[in-house]
């Protein structure tokens, strides 16, 4: 009886080793694959049209640092300044809604005090 114990404590120990490392594996995979999508996008994220601009930084507003980005594909063509609905948000995520005007415009971007 005591042999049966240990064979099935042996079982359940090997069935744990298993799944512990396909969760190590599985989560180091998502690692790798977080970075290497992050370090694509930055990539394209930061590259300047030839002619263009691509720009961001932080200007001193009112004794504050608040952010700003500028896109476009000809430096002569005019800004849209961009405000978005209210601080706390974010609208990057709808910044791909310009990419139709982007030949046409340059695109400023500023971030509302508390973003």
């Amino acid at each position: 009886m005591l042999l049966i114990g240990v064979l099935w404590n042996e079982k359940i120990g090997i069935r744990l080793l298993k799944i512990i490392k396909w969760l190590v594996i599985v989560l180091i995979s998502t690692i790798v694959l977080f970075f290497i999508v992050r370090f694509v996008g930055q990539k394209i994220n930061t590259r300047t049209p030839e002619g263009g601009i691509n720009e961001s930084v932080y200007v001193d507003n009112n004794e504050t640092k608040q952010w700003i980005s500028i896109y476009g594909e000809d430096m002569n063509n005019p800004v849209l300044l961009y405000l978005h609905g209210g601080p706390g948000v974010s609208t990057s995520s709808y910044s791909d809604e310009f990419l139709e005007i982007l030949h046409e415009i340059a695109k400023l971007e500023k971030a509302q005090r508390g973003d």
